[in-house]
């Protein structure tokens, strides 16, 4: 069982809440940190809910979202938390220690 669109957009909207944008030739989704847009993805319009994602698809999307493509494919898996995430980004230099920290409160109060 490969990893399908439906469990991207689930990832991305209902995990990370990422902000969905669909005016343009992809479905494009960012992920800011206080207002500034820290990573950032997209697919095609044509794809479909079962579309499977291929391994060059997930490649290219962790590296957009700024992480390994191990963490990306946990995430994808709901095999790791969105908190694995955010120390990644911290650890590479996307978000200061106080943005993680405001994540990771922002999160412990859903």
């Amino acid at each position: 069982m490969g990893t399908s669109l439906r469990d991207l957009q689930y990832l991305l909207e209902r995990v990370l809440r990422c902000e969905r944008d669909n005016t343009g030739k992809h479905v494009r989704y960012f992920f800011k940190v206080n207002g500034r847009v820290v990573a950032q993805t997209h697919y095609s319009h044509s794809w479909r809910g079962n579309t499977q994602l291929d391994n060059s698809m997930l490649s290219m999307q962790a590296k957009e979202m700024r992480c390994s493509l191990k963490t990306w494919r946990l995430l994808l898996e709901g095999r790791a938390s969105k908190e694995a995430y955010f120390r990644e980004l911290l650890q590479n230099g996307f978000i200061s220690q106080q943005e993680f920290d405001d994540l990771s409160r922002e999160n412990s109060n859903r």
